[in-house]
């Protein structure tokens, strides 16, 4: 299973590589334009060769010399670079990104971490290899609370979605979550955005439709079973009666709960239709499944 943490951990390589190159690139062009601080360089790096041999010969009075030259020099050096305006870190290795000082995740309260957007091309990778590779244009940004007039329950389903992710209160207890509502309602769009933003947290998710279940193979029902969070969506009694995909969900319910992580339900099913119409295996475990929102 392709996660976030993984992409980040690949790129850290190629991160340190770039830096030392613009570092390189950084000392080479403020050589070029003032020879003499690399004159002065030179001189700074022949006082500590020397200052290291005296050590090695154990010749306190040649090492004291070396090291009141290479005070001297540096003091020369620190003149020189104030006098021309050169940047005195010309010579450091910078971060690529300050924002997250090239780690990819930025801190969050209560010791969480979310990704840097210095890693969006990884968020989109890892949003296509998790069951949302159609669904790119779907943003939080995008997402209206209000678009039923009068009606706060777009809201308080996402804002307890977004609990379940972070574990608060009472909706960090459960592992089985039923996001129950009627059809046309968005209950697609939050779910993956809600998953999205699982990712962006730095945990995995993977959204999928219910009926796709059928047709998985066996590494892909391993990911179900061991990915953090799982969205099934278009979940309806008449799928997990057809086609084995009452067994595969039965296990991977199973496995989930028995390692507590989290999985909700998407529907347009009442909880009391899910219990008595799906495969009696799976009605037993929605029978103790929670609601995201009555």
């Amino acid at each position: 299973m392709i996660n976030i943490n993984s992409l980040i951990e690949q790129s850290r390589g190629a991160l340190t590589a770039r830096r030392a190159i613009l570092r390189e690139d950084s000392i080479s062009e403020t050589y070029k334009k003032y020879p003499e601080l690399e004159q002065l360089d030179e001189l700074v790096l022949d006082a500590r060769k020397n200052k290291f041999v005296a050590l090695i010969d154990k010749d306190e009075d040649l090492f004291n010399r070396f090291e009141e030259s290479e005070k001297d020099i540096l003091q020369r050096r620190t003149a020189y670079i104030i006098k021309k305006g050169i940047n005195p870190e010309f010579d450091g290795e910078h971060y690529i990104c300050p924002k997250c000082s090239d780690t990819g995740y930025i801190s969050l309260e209560k010791g969480k971490r979310q990704v840097c957007e210095c890693h969006n091309e990884d968020l989109e990778e890892c949003y296509s290899a998790s069951g949302m590779a159609d669904y790119s244009s779907f943003k939080s940004s995008s997402y209206d609370d209000n678009y039923f007039p009068n009606n706060n329950r777009r809201a308080q389903i996402k804002k307890n979605l977004l609990k379940i992710i972070v574990g608060a209160g009472q909706f960090g207890k459960d592992n089985l979550w039923i996001y129950s509502d009627r059809q046309q309602t968005g209950k697609t769009f939050l779910s993956i955005i809600i998953a999205k933003t699982a990712i962006k947290l730095a945990h995995t998710a993977i959204y999928i439709k219910c009926e796709e279940i059928a047709f998985l193979n066996r590494e892909a029902l391993d990911d179900l079973k061991n990915c953090e969070y799982l969205f099934i969506d278009d979940f309806a009694p008449a799928v997990t009666t057809g086609k084995g995909v009452g067994s595969e969900l039965n296990t991977i319910l199973e496995v989930r709960n028995a390692s507590q992580k989290k999985t909700i339900i998407v529907t347009s099913f009442s909880k009391s239709s899910l219990v008595s119409e799906c495969d009696m295996r799976v009605a037993g475990k929605l029978q103790n499944a929670k609601m995201v929102i009555e």
